[in-house]
């Protein structure tokens, strides 16, 4: 069994996790070793009733979104203190922060009063906002900022198409599509650039793709994958994500920057997705186990995956990862099934 330490509201717990639900490599037969003591911190945004993390970096400031009680969303940003600062740019109604970079900059979006609109946001450190929209943009997403303060993402034109953007920190716009593509999503960025996410063809298949610092696509899916979800990558160049196979099941993959494939799924896993890729290799996201529940994991450089949940979760979900500390909210079946946020750390 795994011991994690647990941390609540200030009071220090101890649980037990059952080493059956452990995830293992998917190349077979990979013991699980005991994972170090690891500590969860449970928290929620002033006055919210719903609090997820989307993000953490290295320093272990965490950013995401809450709801209050007029189900208004929020966007919060979480010291590694556990100071809460909430925000939201001049006129939004509903903000999503979706990055945080080493340096304390934030990127995301945030709708507006006309037609709920969506324009893309940068938070600086000192809490000033620059508000953008891509070229042609009725919708803008911002997605991930890398430590150059580049922020990618994607846009929907008025047509009701998506293309993917990179805008540098000195506010231009590259805008790109893969060959083939009929709409284009992009999730993460990498401190040189590089970019990744998934396309969709004329047949409406659904492809992972990379994108190089200078603008060259590659195309790629899993053998076996009819449906192609990257979510993360590094500074080497290593892409994290998962697949869909002819079953309908997913599955987690890492792809290496020559473009080998290592697939895993936990042992009695109905469905992995990992969605997020440290710069040291470590992969966080979460499984569901045979009752169809999800619990988070990180898996190591050397393969063996460690599965964690907050106290009173039955539905942990784990989607950024920044020096070995995790980021993301669970469903708190002790609290009437409030959602909170959590960070974990080695």
């Amino acid at each position: 069994m795994t011991r994690e330490r647990l941390t609540i509201n200030g009071t220090n717990k101890l649980r037990m996790l059952n080493a059956t639900l452990m995830l293992c490599a998917a190349l077979g037969g990979l013991s699980i070793s005991a994972a170090q003591a690891a500590t969860i911190t449970v928290f929620d945004a002033p006055g919210a009733i719903y609090t997820f993390a989307n993000s953490i970096n290295a320093g272990g400031s965490a950013t995401g979104i809450y709801i209050d009680g007029n189900r208004v969303t929020h966007s919060f940003l979480r010291d590694p203190s556990g100071n809460i600062t909430s925000f939201d740019p001049p006129g939004s109604t509903s903000t999503t922060a979706s990055s945080i970079d080493g340096g304390g900059k934030i990127a995301g979006y945030f709708s507006d009063n006309n037609n709920l609109t969506f324009h893309g946001f940068l938070r600086k450190a000192n809490g000033t906002f620059i508000s953008f929209d891509a070229p042609g943009a009725v919708y803008t997403y911002g997605n991930s900022i890398n430590a150059a303060g580049a922020i990618a993402g994607y846009y929907y034109d008025s047509n009701g198409k998506s293309h993917g953007f990179i805008r540098a920190a000195n506010g231009s716009f590259a805008v790109f599509d893969p060959a083939g593509s009929l709409d284009t999503e992009v999730w993460s960025i990498d401190n040189g650039g590089a970019v990744t996410g998934y396309y969709f063809d004329g047949n409406g298949v659904q492809h992972g793709f990379v994108r190089d610092s200078v603008g060259n696509i590659t195309s790629f899916d899993p053998a076996g994958s009819i449906e192609t979800s990257p979510l993360g990558i590094n500074a080497a160049g290593a892409i994290a994500g998962y697949y869909t196979d002819s079953n309908s099941a997913t599955h987690g993959f890492i792809r290496a920057s020559n473009g080998s494939f290592t697939v895993f799924d936990p042992a009695g896993s109905t469905g992995t997705q990992a969605h997020a890729i440290g710069n040291g290799g470590k992969i966080t996201g979460y499984y569901l186990d045979s009752n169809g529940r999800p619990h988070g994991f990180v898996r190591a450089t050397n393969g063996s995956i460690t599965t964690f949940d907050p106290p009173g979760s039955d539905s942990t979900s784990a989607v950024s990862i920044s020096g070995g500390d995790i980021a993301g909210g669970f469903e708190d079946t002790t609290d009437n099934d409030q959602i909170r946020g959590y960070v974990r750390t080695p």
